[in-house]
Parts: C-alpha cells; sequence; structure tokens
C-alpha cells in the first residue's frame, strides 16, 4: 500500500460527494490511503473504526457500516466480500490515483475485483517476477567486492603462515 494517495479537486464539487454528511466525507476520505493500488480496501466496520475514527467514541461499527452503505448507494464505493473477508472497491479510482512512472503491486483481492467485474491493472505476470529476480541478482553481485590480485596472494600467504605454525606446534607437542 502507498503511503500518499491523491484527492482530484473536483471531487470535491461532485454532488454524491458534497451532499454527504461530514462523517461520511471523512469515512470516504479516510478510506482512500488504505486502499491498494488497485482501489480495493477492507470494508470491514471494526478495522475502519479502528483506523479511522479511533479517537471518536460516538462512531460505532454498526454507524460506519450504515456510511459505507450510503456511500455505495451513491456510487462512490462497491461492496462485497471475498473469502469472508469484507472488502470495498473505489469505481474511479485510476482517475485520482495517476502517478508518472509507478509501477504498481497487484491486489490480494484480485478475485474480488473480478467478482464486481473489475479488470485488475496490476496483475503481475511471470515474466515480471523473473525480471525482478533477474535485478535483484545483479544488485546482489554488485554489492560483491571485486577480486583483488594482491589481496589474494596476501590470504594465501597468510594460510601458509599458518600451516608453518602449526606444523611447528605439532612437533613441539
Amino acid at each position: 500500500m502507498t503511503e500518499r494517495r491523491m484527492i482530484r479537486k473536483d471531487l470535491w464539487d461532485d454532488p454524491r460527494f458534497y451532499e454527504r454528511t461530514i462523517t461520511e466525507r471523512y469515512l470516504y476520505l479516510g478510506i482512500i490511503p488504505h486502499s491498494d493500488d488497485e482501489g480495493c480496501f477492507i470494508a470491514t466496520p471494526k478495522y475502519l473504526r479502528k483506523k479511522l475514527f479511533y479517537a471518536d467514541d460516538r462512531i460505532s461499527p454498526a454507524k460506519i457500516r450504515d456510511m459505507l452503505l450510503i456511500l455505495q448507494n451513491k456510487d462512490l464505493i462497491v461492496l462485497g466480500q471475498s473469502k469472508s473477508l469484507e472488502l470495498g472497491y473505489i469505481p474511479n479510482w485510476f482517475k485520482m490515483q495517476t502517478y508518472p512512472n509507478h509501477k504498481g503491486k497487484a491486489s490480494d483481492y484480485n478475485d474480488f475485483l473480478a467478482t464486481i467485474g473489475v479488470t485488475p491493472r496490476w496483475s503481475h505476470t511471470t515474466q515480471d517476477k523473473e525480471t525482478e529476480e533477474k535485478k535483484n541478482k545483479e544488485e546482489e553481485n554488485e554489492s560483491k567486492l571485486p577480486a583483488l590480485p594482491w589481496l589474494e596472494q596476501m590470504t594465501q600467504s597468510m594460510e601458509a603462515g599458518r600451516k608453518k605454525q602449526r606444523e611447528g606446534l605439532q612437533k613441539i607437542l
């Protein structure tokens, strides 16, 4: 999950957004940085309460559930389930989240995206994994010191000296 997210200024002009209560708008804005690179988020009310409303005792999980349903009815989010986990999706995600040269991470919830008819943008292929492994090996090789002939000669002579010392100690004992 990315640390920073963008919010387009035209969101403030959207009646689906500005006609919501302040708490509903806060919930929607809070969901954005807690979404993955595909726009999926965990929509469990207890989880969202912990992440967004932990200091406000007036906001219960039941209230969050109601607000999520309102946001869904206004087409700001899509709610669903995947493997007994309540999830959500922000439909206009890629209109808001456009970063130049950003290669997103594949979502852990691609099965959920498929059930709501969304094609994942960041589904990484085997070729991507192979390329990443190759890059990691190259970086690993670059981090190793190059072989230095004088260092190898010095190491060999030190080992020969230690061997002579051991042989000398064995003769004494």
